[in-house]
């Protein structure tokens, strides 16, 4: 039962999405309704897909940091916000120019999903990988879906 829970402790640790100005989830202000997990093994290489849609308590447009935690040598292959029908995929750019960008695009009530990479600490370091995205706009009392993909090898044993 262990090796079942752990998994989704991870998943569960990655899954947040934070408003702005606090420094730890509030689901009276933004909590998560749906989240779907789609796992295909290949050769070693385990293909994670989460789909999560988010929801907005309040009156107001929020901006929320989404933060995930991924275990060691995971990478992230594609990471896309949705603002309504349309599909808004990531594209990787230099910090300084992402960060440039992602004001602009904030100032026209445009969401453009930053994401960043970053540890923990040294400890935590051996053990997962910490990304965030900065999500805005979320509608006043709407949602914001938000789709992820990562890729973790793995080594079977026999």
């Amino acid at each position: 039962m262990l090796l079942l829970l752990s998994p989704l402790r991870v998943l569960a640790d990655g899954g947040v999405l934070i408003p702005r100005d606090k420094a730890q989830p509030d689901p009276s202000i933004l909590s998560l309704e749906e989240m779907e997990i789609s796992i295909q093994i290949d050769n070693g290489d385990a293909r994670v897909f989460v789909r999560q849609i988010f929801s907005n308590h309040t009156s107001g447009i929020q901006e929320g940091n989404y933060v995930f935690a991924l275990p060691s040598r995971s990478t992230v292959s594609d990471f896309a916000v949705w603002d309504g029908p349309v599909r808004i995929p990531a594209v990787i750019l230099e910090r300084k120019r992402a960060g440039e960008i992602y004001n602009e695009l904030k100032q026209q009530s445009i969401d453009p999903g930053l994401l960043q990479m970053g540890e923990r600490g040294a400890e935590e370091a051996k053990r997962s990988a910490v990304f965030s995205a900065r999500i805005v706009p979320i509608p006043a009392h709407g949602t914001k879906r938000l789709e992820f993909e990562y890729h973790q090898p793995f080594r079977s044993k026999t």
